[in-house]
C-alpha cells in the first residue's frame, strides 16, 4: 500500500498531465488546478515522472 502522499501526488500529476495535453491553460493555472503549490514544483515532478518537459508533451 502506498503512503497517502504518494497517492495524492500521483493523482495530481495525472490531472496535470491531462490538462497539459488537452488544454492551452498556462502552466501556473494547471499547477493550481492540479493542487500543486507552485508551477516549478509541478514541472520538476512532471519531468521526473514523464521523462520530458511539459512543453515537449504539448508539442508531441
Amino acid at each position: 500500500m502506498k503512503p497517502i502522499f504518494q497517492t495524492y501526488h500521483s493523482a495530481a500529476m495525472k490531472r496535470a498531465h491531462s490538462l497539459i495535453l488537452d488544454t492551452t491553460m498556462a502552466l501556473s493555472d494547471i499547477a493550481a488546478a492540479a493542487g500543486f503549490n507552485s508551477r516549478s514544483h509541478m514541472t520538476q515532478g512532471y519531468r521526473n515522472r514523464y521523462a520530458e518537459t511539459s512543453r515537449q508533451s504539448r508539442l508531441s
